[in-house]
C-alpha cells in the first residue's frame, strides 16, 4: 500500500562501505589499507565481540566488546601500550605531546592543561564559537542565493577560526586555505598504513611521502614557532593576571609541581600542533558529517531547527546544555563516522580478554567505527536516527560501546570543548540556511587518520528568513509533507511527532496497541462503520484504527488513515494487511484539501487533541464529510481523573522541576478534557448534534508484564517521560525507583491497573 502526498520512507542509511563476507587476504588487505582502510573490516567483525586475525608476524585481536574494551584501557591499561604504527604517527610532530608522552610527563602535561578545559572554562568560549559562526554566516550571505560550497572545507575553516578566538587568542597566523591544504596533507600521509607497517619493519625504513611530510611539518614548525615568539613577547610586558587564559600561556607557564620545571619548546610544539590537528580536523569533519546527515533527513532537520530558533533567541549562557536535539545530531554523527576510527595497543605481556588468551606482542585493535556499527550493541547500526541520545535511550548505552573520544585515563582532553563547538556551530548554520547537497555529488567516507568525505560535500547554501524566532519554519514543514504556502500553525506538533517523541511511539506500538486495543473497540462500537462506507482515520499513528476500519467497511469500503507522524506512518505502511482496502497520508488534517464530500466517516482515537486551532482544523474536516456523514472521537478527560498518566509524573516530580504549565486550551493529551470547549468547538465548526458520554477504563500499564514494565512504559512514553527529557542518567534512576513505590500500590499479580477516563464524542454533519 503506497503511502500518498510524500511517501514514507525507511530509516535513512547513510553511505558506508558494505562490509566483505569474508575476511581479506593478505594482499588484498593490504590494498584495502592503502585504498580506504574501512574497506578491511568483514561483515564478521560487525557480529563478534572479539577476533583474531593472524598477520605476518603477530596476532591482531579485534575488540568490541565493552567489557573487555573497559580491561584494556582501564582495568589493566599498563600492560597495553601504544604500538609501533600508533607510535609511528605520533611521532610525526606529536612525539613530545600530551597525546604520545607516558607515565610522569603525560601527569604533568594534563594537569598543565586541564583548566583550560573545564568546564567552566569551555562554557565560557560560547560567546567567540558563536562570533565563528555569525563570521562564517555573514561571508556566506555575500555569495548569493543557491551559491554551491564544498562545507567541508568551509567547516575547517570555521574551526580554525574558533581555535583563533579562543585557545589562541593572537591567532595562528598564516593564510587559512593553505594551513588547511596542509593539514590535509599532513593527515593523508601519517594515515597510510602498508605492507612495512604490517611486517613490523623499523621506522628507520623510508616510507611512501615522506619527502611531503617533512615539507608539511616545516611549514607547521614555520607557523607555531610564530605563535610562540608573537606571545612570549606578549607575556614578556605582562603581569600573571594581565596575561590571556588560553592554551598558549598555560603551555609557555606550566611548571612541573615534582619538580617545578618548564615545559620544552619541543614539548610545547606538540602540542600546539596536537590542539590544532585535533581542534580543526576533526571537529570540521564532525560538523560536515552533521550536516551532511541532516540534509538527508528532513524531519531531524525541523527538530534541529525547531530547536535552534528557540534556544539561539535564549540567554548565551546555558546554551549548549539547552540544545538537546542538536548535541544528539553531533553524538549520532560521531557514531557513524567517528573522526578516529580505529585506536590500537600492544600487550605487553600475556592476559585474557572475554575468554581469549592474549599473547604478549599481540596487536590489540579497538575500532570506533565497527564498535559504533556493532550488530550486538545498537538497534538499526547502520541508520541515522539522533534518538539514541536522548533521555532515557542514551542512559541504555553501554559506557564502552561508544568511543567517539576515547576513553580511560587517556580520553581527549579537548572532548567538552569539541562538543560544544560542534552542536553550537551546527545550530547557528542550519538555522540560517537551507544546505541543499548537489544530485551528483559522492558523498563517501574516507579513513586517513581522520575520518573525512573523501570527495568534500558541495551543497548549494541559501539564507532563510529566521525573523520568527521559536516556530518551525515553513520550509522544513514541507520538507517533511506537502502543506499549502504559509500555513505553520500545527509546526510544533509536526516537529515532535517526526522527532524522538513519535519515534518513540512507533518504537513501542505493539505495546501502546495492547493498552489502548480495547478503547479502539470502544470507537467501533460507537462510530458503528457500514459495509461500503468510506473512514477518514483522523491521527491514525501506527494504523491499528484503520485497520480496524478498513475491516470493518470491506471489501467496497475504504479506510484512509492521516497522521503528521513519519516514524509512526512508516509503521503503519509496514504493519497493515496488504488485501484490505486502505491508504495511508502523511499531512496536516488542518491545511489538506481533502476531496468534498467524499467521507460518510470521520473517526479518531486520541488524534485530534493536538490542533492549534482546532475549529479551522475541524472545519476543514467537515468540508470533507458528506452530507449525511457523522463523526466519533475518543479524548481524554481531566488529568486528575487519569491517575495512570499522573501518578508516574508526581512520581517524576519529587527529583526535577515541574514542567511549565499547559493552558487548558494548549495543544495536548487533555486538550479536549472539558465538556464545554469540545461542544464549542464542534458547534462552532458546523457540526449539529454532538454528544460526549464518559467512560471510565482500568489501565494496565504494565500489559501483563508486571511492575518493570509498568516503570519502564511511564519512562519511555507519557509525561513522566517528558518531564525526564535533558536530566542526567543518576536523575532519571532516582526518579524511576520513586515511580516503582508509586506505582506498587496497584500491582495485582503481573498488572499494574490504575483508573483512566475518557469522552465518547459523537456528532454529525449539519
Amino acid at each position: 500500500m503506497p503511502v500518498s502526498v510524500l511517501g514514507v520512507s525507511e530509516s535513512y542509511c547513510p553511505p558506508a562501505p558494505c562490509p566483505p563476507e569474508e575476511r581479506l587476504r593478505l594482499f588484498p588487505l593490504l590494498a584495502a589499507l592503502k585504498r580506504n582502510p574501512l574497506e578491511c573490516w568483514s561483515a564478521e567483525f560487525f557480529r563478534e565481540p572479539i577476533a583474531k586475525v593472524r598477520l605476518p608476524f603477530t596476532d591482531a585481536v579485534l575488540v568490541h566488546d565493552p567489557a573487555a574494551i573497559k580491561h584494556v584501557l582501564v582495568d589493566n591499561a599498563g600492560n597495553y601500550r601504544k604500538d609501533p604504527i600508533q607510535r609511528r604517527i605520533l611521532a610525526s610532530g606529536l612525539a613530545d605531546g600530551l597525546l604520545s608522552v607516558e607515565g610522569q610527563r603525560w601527569e604533568m602535561q594534563r594537569r598543565a592543561l586541564a583548566p583550560l578545559f573545564a568546564r567552566r572554562t569551555v562554557t565560557s568560549f560560547t560567546s567567540a564559537m558563536l562570533a565563528a559562526a555569525d563570521q562564517l554566516a555573514e561571508r556566506w550571505r555575500t555569495l548569493g542565493p543557491r551559491t554551491t560550497v564544498d562545507v567541508a572545507a568551509e567547516m575547517t575553516l570555521i574551526t580554525l577560526n574558533v581555535l583563533a578566538l579562543t585557545i589562541f587568542s593572537d591567532g595562528i597566523g598564516g593564510d587559512y586555505d593553505e594551513f588547511r591544504a596542509a593539514m590535509s596533507a599532513y593527515f593523508t600521509v601519517i594515515g597510510r598504513i602498508g605492507a612495512f607497517d604490517l611486517l613490523g619493519l623499523p621506522q628507520s625504513v623510508p616510507r611512501p611521502g615522506r619527502g611531503r611530510l617533512r615539507r608539511t611539518m616545516a611549514y607547521f614548525e614555520g607557523i607555531i614557532d610564530q605563535i610562540i615568539a608573537t606571545r612570549q613577547l606578549r607575556l614578556a610586558g605582562l603581569s600573571a593576571g594581565e596575561a590571556p587564559s588560553d592554551l598558549l600561556t598555560l603551555l609557555l607557564r606550566a611548571l612541573d609541581p615534582a619538580t617545578g620545571r618548564a615545559m620544552s619548546l619541543a614539548e610545547v610544539r606538540s602540542n600546539i600542533l596536537a590542539f590544532l590537528s585535533a581542534g580543526h580536523e576533526t571537529t570540521a569533519n564532525t560538523l560536515a558529517w552533521s550536516m551532511f546527515l541532516l540534509s538527508q533527513a528532513p524531519h531531524w532537520r525541523a527538530r534541529v531547527r525547531e530547536e535552534a530558533g528557540r534556544e539561539l533567541a535564549g540567554p548565551v549562557e546555558g546554551l549548549a546544555e539547552r540544545l538537546v536535539v542538536t548535541r544528539a545530531v553531533v553524538e549520532e554523527a560521531l557514531r557513524l563516522y567517528p573522526p578516529i576510527a580505529a585506536l590500537s595497543r600492544m600487550a605487553e605481556g600475556a592476559d585474557t580478554l572475554g575468554g581469549l588468551k592474549i599473547k604478549p606482542r599481540s596487536l590489540i585493535v579497538i575500532a570506533p567505527y565497527v564498535l559504533h556499527r556493532h550488530q550486538l550493541l545498537w538497534r538499526q547500526p547502520d541508520a541515522f536516527d539522533p534518538s539514541r541520545f536522548l533521555t532515557e535511550a542514551r542512559a541504555a548505552i553501554p559506557r564502552f560501546a561508544y568511543l567517539p573520544f576515547g576513553n580511560g585515563p587517556r580520553i581527549c582532553i579537548g572532548a567538552s570543548f569539541a562538543l560544544q563547538e560542534a552542536t553550537i556551530v551546527l545550530a547557528a548554520l542550519v538555522h540560517r540556511f537551507d544546505m541543499e547537497l548537489l544530485p551528483d555529488a559522492k558523498v563517501w567516507p574516507s579513513q586517513k587518520i581522520t575520518l573525512r568525505p573523501a570527495h568534500g560535500l558541495p551543497m548549494r547554501v541559501t539564507a532563510r528568513n529566521c525573523e520568527a524566532e521559536g516556530s518551525l519554519p515553513m520550509g522544513d514543514i514541507e520538507a517533511v509533507m506537502e502543506l499549502p504556502s504559509g500555513h505553520a500553525e500545527n509546526a510544533d506538533q509536526i516537529a515532535y511527532w517526526n522527532g524522538p517523541g513519535g519515534q518513540r511511539w512507533a518504537d513501542r506500538h505493539a505495546v501502546q496497541e495492547t493498552l489502548l486495543g480495547p478503547i479502539a473497540d470502544i470507537l467501533i462500537d460507537r462510530a458503528k462503520p457500514k459495509l461500503g462506507e468510506r473512514v477518514l482515520d483522523i491521527g491514525c499513528g501506527s494504523g491499528a484504527t484503520t485497520v480496524a476500519f478498513a475491516k470493518a467497511v470491506a471489501p467496497n469500503g475504504f479506510a484512509l488513515g492521516l497522521d503528521v507522524s513519519e516514524p509512526m506512518l512508516s509503521q503503519a505502511q509496514a504493519l497493515s494487511p496488504k488485501n484490505l482496502p486502505l491508504d495511508f497520508v502523511l499531512a496536516d488534517a488542518t491545511v489538506y484539501p481533502f476531496e468534498p464530500a467524499s467521507f460518510d466517516l470521520l473517526a479518531s482515537r486520541f488524534g485530534v487533541m493536538f490542533f492549534a486551532d482546532p475549529i479551522v482544523s475541524f472545519i476543514n474536516l467537515r468540508r470533507a464529510l458528506k452530507p449525511s456523514g457523522r463523526l466519533a472521537f475518543i479524548c481524554w478527560r481531566e488529568p486528575r481523573e487519569n491517575p495512570w498518566m499522573m501518578t508516574p509524573l508526581m512520581a517524576v516530580y519529587k527529583h526535577v522541576p515541574k514542567m511549565p504549565p499547559v493552558g487548558p486550551e494548549d495543544p495536548g493529551p487533555f486538550a479536549f478534557a472539558s465538556e464545554e470547549r469540545v461542544m464549542r468547538i464542534l458547534k462552532g465548526a458546523g457540526f449539529a448534534d454532538v454528544a460526549m458520554e464518559p467512560h471510565n477504563l482500568a489501565m494496565d500499564i504494565a500489559i501483563g508484564g508486571g511492575l518493570d514494565a509498568a516503570v519502564d512504559g511511564s519512562l519511555q512514553i507519557g509525561p513522566a517521560s517528558r518531564a525526564l527529557q535533558g536530566h542526567p542518567p543518576e536523575t532519571v534512576e532516582a526518579a524511576k525507583g520513586s515511580i516503582r513505590e508509586a506505582l506498587a500500590p496497584f500491582v495485582e499479580g503481573q498488572s499494574v491497573a490504575l483508573p483512566g477516563a475518557i469522552w465518547i464524542v459523537t456528532a454529525k454533519a449539519a
